[in-house]
């Protein structure tokens, strides 16, 4: 069943922009109606690959996250990484943002750029686009991470260490402090930490091994669900180590499907 985005009310564009109404910044709305009476300080952790149906379906892996299941967003449209990521960065849907797929036009290229490594992608020569195709060019408006800095939030990002200036990041999720992390502990320690900072503070945390897993191994793996179970407990010793006036917002940019007759249409004669 496909199911339409629902822009401007709950989809992952619409999660920060709700955090920050409730941390005071101002012209910012809670569009989805969170339960954050009395918090000052959020996590907005995001694993990707984890699709509320994938988490409903395996309770066994994942016991702290299943029993605390909240408002499920959509996300928009497309369900790819880099426009989700972006999406929730800005605030923003895909067609404001301009981070519309996996793949996204190049001007003056007769190939197509690859956002999440900000280069062309297919065949031909490897050709970095970070001087060309300037991310705070490409995406100029500010960022929800930067509104909440301007506000006098402290603004920390969590992530692995390549992000940090990426392509990506610098058009749609700059903004604050970045703080890289190596593992599930240190992001858990660096998160905690991020969090105590200032009198009110946002962080944002990403982890990518569950999607990096379903894509090598597939999301009906035996492989998959145990790193479900790591990611179930990281979350639960973040929850763990939260401040009294702190909380934790799990969400992800989009869930996966076990294709067991896949068809290639590129190259399927058919």
């Amino acid at each position: 069943m496909l199911l339409a985005p629902r822009y401007g009310q709950a989809t992952l564009s619409d999660l920060v922009p709700s955090v920050l109404a409730h941390l005071g910044v101002a012209g910012e709305t809670d569009r989805i109606g969170l339960d954050l009476s009395g918090v000052s300080r959020v996590c907005v952790l995001l694993i990707d690959g984890l699709g509320a149906e994938l988490l409903a379906s395996h309770p066994e892996a994942a016991p702290f996250l299943s029993a605390r299941l909240g408002p499920i967003l959509t996300a928009g449209f497309p369900t790819t990484t880099a426009t989700s990521l972006a999406s929730l960065g800005t605030g923003l849907p895909s067609g404001q943002h301009g981070v519309v797929g996996y793949l996204i036009p190049a001007t003056g290229h007769d190939r197509l750029m690859n956002p999440l490594k900000w280069r062309l992608h297919g065949e031909g020569p490897r050709v970095d686009l970070l001087k060309e195709l300037v991310p705070e060019e490409f995406q100029p408006i500010p960022t929800a991470f930067e509104r909440a800095a301007a506000a006098g939030i402290s603004v920390s990002r969590v992530a692995p260490p390549y992000q940090g200036g990426s392509g990506l990041t610098r058009a749609a999720l700059r903004g604050g402090e970045f703080r890289p992390s190596f593992s599930l502990g240190d992001l858990v320690d660096a998160s905690a930490s991020a969090l105590r900072l200032g009198s009110r503070s946002l962080v944002y945390a990403y982890h990518g091994e569950l999607d990096l897993t379903g894509h090598a191994r597939g999301p009906a793996s035996a492989a998959w669900a145990l790193e479900l179970a790591q990611v179930d407990l990281m979350a639960r010793q973040l929850a763990e180590r939260l401040p009294r006036d702190g909380a934790l917002i799990v969400t992800a940019d989009h869930g996966m499907v076990e294709v067991r007759s896949p068809v290639d249409i590129d190259t399927s004669p058919n």
